[in-house]
């Protein structure tokens, strides 16, 4: 058996939490941590992030994984994985209620708006890019929106509204 490395794990449960669109506040329940772990295993603080095998096997049951791939090699998720776990789970009714409703805001912003082919081609306001969102049946609040826009400097670019004072324009970055 290879042996359990945590930042690997740490790694993986980011990038499987990333991909799922599962909030912060759902995962923690399910995997029976405080929310104040989870930010403390975001941040990579070993000390005060440890996980049981309790808290792992259900991060692999969960994310449909095989336990000891997520604790000693670095997996690969593809952009579908939502969708996958809703398909495994379909049946179950905490997950799949979980993977039904809308996602995180992160998820949002890069599995659905940035492919979106009005946001790809414009400069919106946070307002418009809520629209987006609505479309998808998500309602977010504009505030939450705004401040994870800013978060995602690697794939959004924002800049100030030329005539409104107060106001960005989010578009993709090249």
């Amino acid at each position: 058996m290879a042996k359990y490395d945590k930042e690997i794990l740490r790694k993986n449960v980011l990038k499987l939490l990333q991909y799922s669109g599962i909030t912060s506040e759902q995962f923690a329940n399910i995997i029976g941590i405080s929310l104040r772990k989870l930010q403390y295993l975001k941040k990579g603080n070993e000390e005060k992030a440890t996980l049981t095998i309790k808290n792992i096997e259900a991060i692999a049951t969960l994310f449909n994984q095989d336990f000891t791939k997520i604790t000693t090699q670095n997996i690969e998720v593809f952009k579908n994985f939502r969708n996958e776990l809703l398909s495994v789970h379909r049946g179950n009714v905490e997950y799949q209620k979980i993977l039904e409703d809308r996602p995180s805001i992160p998820y949002a912003i890069e599995s659905v708006l940035v492919h979106d082919t009005e946001f790809k081609n414009s400069k919106l306001e946070v307002k418009q890019i809520l629209e987006i969102f609505r479309k998808h049946g998500w309602i977010y609040e504009s505030s939450s929106v705004s401040n994870e826009l800013k978060k995602a400097k690697d794939i959004i670019k924002i800049e100030a509204h030329p005539f409104k004072g107060g106001t960005n324009l989010y578009s993709k970055l090249s």
